[in-house]
């Protein structure tokens, strides 16, 4: 009796370890206390649970000693659960999350590199790529095992995951893919999990889930609601897509991820534990560690370069800890690598997709869908059971040799699958019956189950013995090939229009979540009852914002801001994107309004323009148009207000259009600003009449709103300055035509160079108008621009919207004569305009201090619209020393070190997503490229850097777009390019310099531009300035208005910029260049945001106790911190 007690006791420890179902189904992320133990639920299911085992143990002598033995092998880890730290039931608690609890206790911050097992950079160099046939696993080897490695103390335990992949917008949009199949697959799974409670399933995109909800009924929300509770269904990942890796900017992934995860927690009262990214086009180390700062615990990936794959199958290295490069193991994120070539079923059961293909039940005779191999699944039943589990087994088996455990994830899924109930019950029925006979067999020693990632990542880290134990990995999995030379680097730049649109998108969106947040935040500090106009359904200030956000999240997709989706599907996500930023220009200039309001909470007319915002975008794929300042009878003056949402002090340059030449710029105080005024072109020596640029230059205060005013006037003395223009190579070709104020034309002697000089950069140009060095701190560079053009390669497989497959090396473009040239200069810029093939290209040096005056800005207006299988590249060579080693952004969040390996790698291996920026550096001088928009970049030869601008692609390259890239739209791409002198090596990880990052703030967060609309006599406040720190370094990520909570919160997420500090800031910053490792938060943000906050992860999901705004938070160079203000 004592044995059989021991026996059972044991059994009990082994199921609640193991068998996690046990646990009350109502809080799934609570922890396991003493409170959990007491819940009168769990008693019920603890008094089931032993009857059922005492039965078990009846029928099954012969294992007890089994149990007997696993019990031993996991007691150090249910130690570790008993002994779990109380705490109150609301508060999430886990390693994870031990920073939400953190004070203001001083964290040591890594200062080089970071140390892994695994270095990606190290794993390339080793790496032959010499792309050999491995067998029936094309891209592997011929694996073999042993039968006798497992055993009943060693059983091979199979978890299948059933799944379909959604993309939100491919071949058709968003909404016609939920029309014609997504409506079906969830409508089936709830229907179908509920019939029995062995079947399991997981979903990860929460835009179609909004969509499917919006329409249902109670009887199918509760539905839903009991299979995640049951844990028969879990959410992964969580955002509102599953978003691409190597275009988004970090930002934008978070708010995609913040969106889809406050959807959850509203309705499905879920917060996601585990990532899914099965179809992103490679993987960055930034997403992994937002996933992490988000509290997702483990994530799985797949696209992943074949080769790569390989050699961590080899040394079983597919399941590790991704830790960032800047970062230690706090930064680790446990990941699965899927081994094979596609997440399909016939890849994904095993090494031999024949095989496979066999297992997959949708493809049986009659249902529409065959296997490639010819040999067709065959309906499970008692005569073939035998046979068919045995054959499935061993591909199992085969693919457990490739990791480190006997614990296997296997998916069962593939894009838009379970659409129809049929291929529900064929899957899961004849699954069923392969698991019935699995499990019933004592000679095969092993476990299969249908299981969610949830059910797999806990078994993992049971057998594995805690996380630690597998290896550390560093880098990233860019450039993405999934077979031969077939490099998906063409994606990086496919469809730039789009890329470009996303970014001026987000930077209205994170201006609307600015002022927004401002704005409520001073009304409710300022009035008894808070904002209610604000927040009113009236207002519909928060539906415009909603419209916004989702319409910027969907395009994260890994088919939107990729630009690889149908024509059609592109203008739609067009279409959404042009909505939303008028949503969004509606938000800012009600909430300036709001803000600058001489009376307390105004209540506003809805409907009502008190400013019109500076930029308008009629269509998809036009221009954006601007507004021109008119004056007329008694409107001599005008009023621009300017909107910084940056918590910093900045220096800018503002570009408006005026109707008139003779106009002066002033602030409030009517002291006269920094200007010029300068004409316009609508064709290379045709002048625009009755249309002006007025440049001027201004310092505005954090988070703030001012006021400038720009006057008519009749005297030559008071009016900004005009610009001098003159032509380089005009010889009859181009037709001349001068506007008022402008009949003084020059002419540049033929053939010479062109100099421009600036308070901080001296730069000569080519008299083809191109860049030719450049003279800054002391230095004098070579820096050469040029445009190349890169043709298809003949054959089958040729370059598209996702492959990069060139002809050869790119080809200088050449012109039959010289171009004419237009140089205008004035007392603040100097402006260089050339038409190239291709390109109109304009480089402008400012004249200032700060970080605007560092670095020259280019704007190169590609016009691809014709031509077939044409790449043109904007190629910049220097006299830098750079080696083999260059360095690119992954998503604008942290800098990444590439090496050129052309002697085994073709050259479109060596493109790499841009998101933000890239450089290269000798010992002594770096030159920097800062982008608007992503792009692909490679340095093909020392001392050079290579952006491509556009492509025009004739032919699909068979990844299942089935057509060409030929929707070209003439596109603005906008640069930074700095020239800095090191004055010591560093032996940090890669970091940008405090001017690049800056730079970047510039292009993507610019001055918001509102011109106001009415009486410019009407009264309103000239400014809003709340008082506030300005340092460079820390920076406001997000201030987003939440309503996860009964009542609204604002949301606030920091980052607190790294740069390298052996390249010295700009001369003349408005903010205060420090890098430090605390934080605190009430110098960042006024008062009117509270003196209280919660500490809270990434998307607000998680928070930790309430601390005073003036708590000491540590946060190291890089970091993200995240909190709720009260």
């Amino acid at each position: 009796m004592v044995g059989a007690a021991t026996v059972l006791g044991g059994c009990v420890l082994l199921y609640l370890v193991l068998d996690l179902t046990l646990l009350p189904s109502s809080n799934h992320n609570a922890p396991l206390t003493r409170e959990t133990h007491s819940n009168s639920r769990w008693g019920k299911q603890f008094e089931s649970s032993l009857e059922k085992l005492e039965g078990d143990i009846k029928r099954n002598q012969n294992k007890v000693q089994e149990i007997k033995n696993a019990i031993d092998t996991i007691s150090n880890f249910v130690n570790q659960r008993t002994e779990s730290k109380e705490i109150d039931s609301n508060k999430f608690q886990n390693n994870l999350e031990r920073d939400l609890y953190a004070g203001d206790e001083a964290e040591t911050c890594p200062a080089t590199s970071a140390e892994a097992d695994i270095n990606m950079l190290d794993l390339y160099n080793s790496i032959p790529f010499d792309n050999a046939d491995g067998g029936v696993w094309k891209q592997g080897w011929n694996i073999e095992y042993n039968k006798q490695q497992w055993g009943p103390r060693r059983k091979l335990r199979i978890f299948l995951i059933p799944h379909s992949h959604n993309d939100p917008g491919w071949l058709k949009t968003f909404e016609d893919y939920y029309h014609s199949q997504t409506q079906a697959i969830l409508t089936n799974l709830v229907n179908k999990l509920s019939e029995d409670s062995r079947r399991k399933f997981i979903w990860a995109e929460v835009s179609y889930l909004m969509l499917w909800w919006s329409e249902q009924g109670q009887e199918n929300k509760d539905k839903m609601r009991r299979l995640v509770e049951s844990g028969q269904l879990e959410i992964v990942t969580g955002g509102w897509v599953m978003n691409d890796e190597a275009n988004s900017h970090f930002w934008a992934v978070v708010q995609q991820l913040t969106e889809g995860h406050e959807w959850l927690m509203q309705h499905l009262g879920v917060r996601p534990k585990h990532a899914w990214a099965i179809d992103p086009f490679g993987h960055s180390a930034t997403n992994a560690y937002l996933l992490k700062k988000s509290q997702i615990a483990a994530s799985l990936i797949q696209r992943v370069h074949y080769s790569v794959k390989k050699r961590l199958a080899q040394d079983k290295g597919l399941e590790f800890r991704w830790r960032q490069g800047w970062s230690n193991e706090k930064s680790d994120m446990l990941t699965h690598m899927m081994p094979f070539y596609s997440y399909d079923v016939p890849h994904t059961c095993g090494p031999d997709p024949k095989v496979c293909c066999q297992f997959d039940f949708k493809r049986l005779p009659g249902y529409g869908v065959t296997c490639p191999w010819r040999i067709s699944p065959q309906p499970i039943t008692n005569d073939n059971v035998r046979q068919r589990a045995e054959l499935l087994l061993d591909q199992y088996r085969k693919k457990a040799q490739l990791y480190r455990t006997n614990v296997l994830l296997v998916p069962l899924g593939d894009d838009f699958r379970f659409d129809h109930s049929a291929e529900w019950d064929a899957q899961f029925n004849n699954y069923q019956a392969l698991f019935d006979h699995l499990n019933a067999r004592q000679d095969l020693y092993v476990e299969a189950q249908f299981a969610t990632l949830s059910d797999y990542f806990s078994a993992l880290k049971i057998e594995v013995g805690g996380e630690k134990r597998l290896p550390s990995l560093t880098g990233d999995f860019f450039t993405y090939a999934d077979r031969d030379d077939h490099y998906w680097s063409g994606y990086f730049t496919s469809r730039p229009y789009y890329k470009r649109l996303d970014r001026v998108l987000i930077g209205y969106l994170r201006a609307a979540e600015v002022i927004f947040s401002l704005a409520w935040s001073h009304g409710k500090a300022t009035s008894s009852n808070g904002s209610p106009w604000l927040l009113s359904p009236h207002a519909g200030l928060r539906n415009k914002l909603t419209i916004a956000r989702q319409a910027n999240a969907l395009f994260q997709h890994h088919d939107g801001v990729t630009g690889t989706a149908k024509d059609h599907v592109m203008r739609d996500y067009g279409n959404k994107m042009i909505k939303a930023i008028d949503s969004v220009q509606h938000v800012i200039q009600m909430s300036a309004q709001y803000l600058l309001y001489n009376q307390a909470n105004p209540e506003l007319d809805p409907n009502d323009i008190y400013f019109h915002l500076d930029d308008t975008r009629p269509r998809t794929g036009a221009l954006s148009k601007r507004n021109k300042i008119t004056f007329g009878e008694g409107l001599d003056t005008r009023k621009v207000v300017l909107f910084n949402s940056l918590n910093r002090a900045r220096t800018e340059f503002v570009r408006l259009r005026v109707a008139n030449y003779n106009v002066m710029v002033t602030d409030q105080s009517h002291r006269p600003l920094p200007s010029q005024v300068q004409p316009l072109f609508d064709e290379m020596a045709s002048m625009v009449d009755g249309e002006y640029e007025l440049l001027f230059i201004v310092t505005v205060p954090p988070l703030s709103l001012t006021t400038f005013l720009i006057s008519w006037t009749s005297n030559a003395d008071e009016r900004a300055p005009l610009a001098s223009v003159s032509l380089a190579n005009h010889q009859g070709q181009h037709k001349l035509h001068s506007a008022e104020g402008f009949e003084q034309i020059g002419s540049l002697p033929e053939g010479q160079n062109i100099k421009v000089n600036s308070q901080q950069i001296s730069a000569v140009f080519s008299s083809h108008g191109l860049l030719k060095s450049v003279s800054t701190q002391g230095i004098t560079m070579t820096v050469k621009l040029e445009f190349v053009r890169y043709g298809a390669v003949e054959g089958r497989e040729r370059s598209g919207a996702y492959l990069f497959l060139p002809d050869g090396p790119a080809k200088v473009v050449m012109l039959k004569q010289a171009p004419l040239v237009r140089v205008i200069s004035g007392p603040v810029a100097t402006q260089i305009e050339v038409q190239h093939p291709f390109v109109l290209h304009q480089a402008t040096i400012y004249n200032c201090s700060g970080e605007v005056g560092s670095s020259i800005e280019m704007v190169n207006l590609v016009e691809l619209v014709n031509g077939k299988n044409i790449e043109v590249a904007m190629r910049l060579t220097s006299d830098i020393e750079s080696g083999d080693t260059y360095y690119t952004d992954l998503n604008a969040f942290q800098m990444i070190e590439r090496r050129r390996q052309l002697h085994k790698l073709p050259l479109q291996a060596h493109y790499f997503p841009m998101s933000g920026m890239a450089y290269i550096e000798d010992s002594g001088i770096r030159l920097s490229v800062i982008s608007g928009q992503p792009l692909g970049a490679a340095s093909l030869s020392s001392g050079q850097l290579e952006i491509m601008q556009d492509r025009r692609l004739a032919q699909d390259d068979n990844r299942g777009l089935n057509q060409g890239v030929e929707d070209n739209h003439p596109t603005p791409n906008v640069f930074r390019l700095l020239l800095e002198r090191k004055s010591c090596h560093s032996e940090q990880w890669p970091r940008a310099s405090l001017a690049a990052h800056l730079s970047h703030q510039s292009l993507l967060w610019p001055l918001v531009h509102l011109i106001a609309a009415g009486d410019p006599l009407v009264q309103l406040k000239g400014s809003f300035s709340p008082e506030t720190s300005s340092e460079c370094g820390l920076h406001v990520l997000n201030l987003r208005t939440s309503w996860l909570t009964e009542r609204p919160r604002v949301g606030l997420v920091m980052h607190q910029l790294a740069w390298d500090e052996c390249l010295p800031p700009p001369v003349g910053l408005s903010c205060t260049p420090r890098m430090s490792s605390m934080l605190n938060v009430s110098a960042v943000l006024p008062t009117s945001f509270g003196r209280q906050m919660q500490k809270s992860s990434l998307t607000f999901l998680h928070t930790g106790e309430q601390l005073p705004t003036n708590t000491n938070q540590s946060l190291c160079p890089n970091e993200l911190a995240a909190f709720l203000l009260a």
